[in-house]
């Protein structure tokens, strides 16, 4: 008798590459984010005043505008991320998957159109001539409703960047099941296979002294039910 070797179910190298993209892309997400919102709206925009906002976006025009291409490149990340996810979770759950990816792509809107609105206060700072019919406090003004209008925006993005995430960690959780059941599928065959395996060897080497089996086939049946009996003891 001889043993079948088991062959373990290895991840397709394609998703494993998937995945370190998807983590790559994760980084990129969150620096740019958090560049273009930490670093350079928290440092320029003063809440309640117009005027000092205004002085800080036109003394650092460069930087509001890089912060602005920081938050294009993160939101063009987000939608790859999730496709590279959705081609990850797909086979554990199709629907739940369908709906992460509806979120993402409802945030990124919000968030791309909503980029709009810096463009629109850096244009009445900075704007051509027919925006000399209003006065310096009115442009400040005006400039400050965009910003404000962007971070109303913002956070109405954040409630389906929050429900994308949601539904990935559902996603993740319906895994834990469909792993576990693998290991014990592989370690309950591991224990049948090494068991037989073990009694083959047994065969082969043992002098039985069973005056009533013998030589027998009934000898072979016989060493392998108190075999497995005495593992199925352990167990």
């Amino acid at each position: 008798m001889t043993a079948t070797a088991i062959t373990r179910p290895e991840r397709p190298a394609s998703v494993q590459r998937t995945a370190r993209t998807a983590g790559v892309l994760y980084l990129i997400l969150a620096v740019c984010g958090g560049f273009a919102e930490f670093f350079v709206r928290q440092s320029l925009i003063v809440g309640g005043d117009a005027a000092a906002t205004a002085s800080n976006i036109l003394g650092a025009q460069p930087l509001f505008r890089l912060g602005i291409f920081a938050e294009f490149i993160g939101q063009v990340a987000f939608v790859l991320l999730v496709l590279a996810l959705y081609r990850i979770l797909e086979p554990v759950g199709r629907n739940l998957a369908q709906v992460m990816v509806a979120f993402v792509l409802v945030a990124v809107t919000i968030t791309a159109l909503n980029m709009l609105n810096q463009f629109a206060a850096l244009h009445v700072l900075t704007g051509g001539p027919y925006l000399t019919v209003f006065d310096a406090g009115q442009q400040q003004a005006l400039a400050m409703t965009f910003l404000d209008l962007h971070h109303a925006g913002y956070l109405i993005a954040q409630v389906f960047f929050g429900l994308w995430l949601e539904a990935k960690f559902l996603e993740i959780e319906g895994q834990i099941p469909l792993v576990q059941n693998t290991q014990n599928d592989l370690f309950a065959e591991d224990h049948r296979q090494s068991g037989h395996t073990k009694i083959d060897d047994l065969l082969g080497h043992l002098e039985l002294d069973t005056p009533v089996l013998g030589d027998s086939p009934l000898r072979d049946v016989q060493v392998r039910h108190d075999f497995d009996t005495a593992g199925q003891c352990r167990l």
